[in-house]
């Protein structure tokens, strides 16, 4: 009979999904959802599974309001109840350690005699002293609960551990199923019809994804692309996947250059088309606690360039996968880039090696970690 799990997170999302799937294996499993979206993520998820059950809470008038200010802040109608009922000997938190959401359910599970573990990102550090000890108050309750904690990356072990936490800490970076992006997975006709669509002349693509605002750094990827020497810019083109509130601003940077495409939200079926067709994936974020896109890059078998404030970039080895650049550092970016599209048998040797790496961030190879880790301990 299957260990019982539950597992607390803040919405619905295509990576933790493709977690959720693979976990299901393992655990007989329940999915609790604080909402069903937030402001500035446009997923739009069925979150009923076959093989692990779901639900969906709202958040309550005090949680919408404070939600204007604060996205993943969730105080959801019914937590309490649903955490009492809660007949998982295990559970694992995710979210935010600041939500009300939080506090409930780890109350309800300390006194219940659960085994606790929390599933985070980096903590960030603060600005000054006083808000330090703030944040570390805070975390008490989590720390003073939990059992371990699993921590997307390494930058996040070592956060939690400047933060205080004695425990155990478990480097388990987001996931993905990474099967979905390799070639051999997608329907050849359809590729072949994108790729006479979108790219008829053949030519190198240089790929960036992520939502149209400041923190994701789209511009310098434009500015990036532009910087390129003329002779390898009528080679290229720069295809760019995302939404968000900067788009009329980006595209007046290209000044209706044909040579970049605003793809907008693509429906996470048809990313891996793009994602395959592509030479090179660029990600100048100026900060992210992961980005899955990588996964989905290296998946795909992708050389990437990467900025060294996404913690993903921590998979990244120079000149065996990719490369990690400096944020900001246009020139270091566009010398990244330049070097991997001169040298085709680089680009060769790390598409192989991105085959092989996407297997250690792979949702399945995850969950059996998951699995050791939650009835090892």
């Amino acid at each position: 009979m299957k260990h019982r799990l539950t597992f607390y997170t803040n919405i619905p999302s295509p990576y933790n999904l493709d977690l959720f799937e693979a976990l299901s294996n393992h655990f007989n499993l329940t999915v609790v959802y604080y909402s069903k979206l937030e402001n500035g993520r446009q997923w739009e998820i069925d979150t009923n599974h076959p093989k692990y059950c779901s639900k969906v809470l709202e958040n309550n008038f005090i949680g919408r309001f404070i939600q204007k200010f604060k996205s993943e802040f969730h105080f959801s109608s019914g937590i309490l109840k649903l955490a009492i009922n809660d007949d998982s000997a295990t559970i694992i938190l995710g979210g935010n350690y600041f939500s009300p959401n939080t506090y409930i359910v780890l109350l309800v599970s300390k006194i219940k005699g659960k085994k606790i573990f929390w599933f985070g990102e980096k903590l960030l550090p603060t600005t000054s002293l006083i808000k330090s000890k703030i944040k570390s108050i805070l975390l008490l309750p989590l720390f003073n609960s939990c059992f371990g904690i699993l921590c997307v990356g390494q930058a996040a072990i070592k956060s939690y551990q400047n933060f205080g936490y004695k425990g155990l800490c478990h480097n388990i970076p987001y996931s993905i199923n990474s099967s979905k992006f390799n070639i051999n997975a997608l329907n050849q006709i359809k590729l072949d019809e994108y790729k006479a669509k979108l790219n008829p002349d053949n030519k190198l693509i240089i790929l960036t994804s992520g939502s149209l605002i400041h923190r994701k750094g789209i511009d310098i990827a434009i500015k990036v692309y532009l910087d390129l020497p003329l002779e390898i810019k009528c080679k290229t083109l720069l295809w760019i996947i995302g939404n968000g509130p900067l788009k009329s601003e980006l595209e007046t940077m290209v000044e209706k250059n044909e040579e970049i495409t605003f793809f907008g939200f693509i429906d996470t079926k048809e990313l891996p088309y793009f994602f395959n067709l592509s030479s090179i994936f660029l990600f100048c974020s100026r900060y992210d606690g992961w980005a899955v896109v990588i996964n989905e890059a290296l998946s795909a078998g992708l050389p990437v360039v990467v900025s060294d404030q996404v913690v993903a970039a921590e998979i990244i080895e120079n000149e065996i996968n990719g490369f990690v650049c400096e944020s900001e550092n246009v020139t270091l970016f566009t010398n990244a880039v330049q070097k991997i599209l001169h040298d085709y048998p680089m680009r060769t040797r790390m598409k192989k090696n991105n085959y092989y790496k996407s297997g250690v961030i792979d949702s399945f190879s995850t969950a059996k970690k998951i699995q050791k880790i939650l009835l090892d301990e």
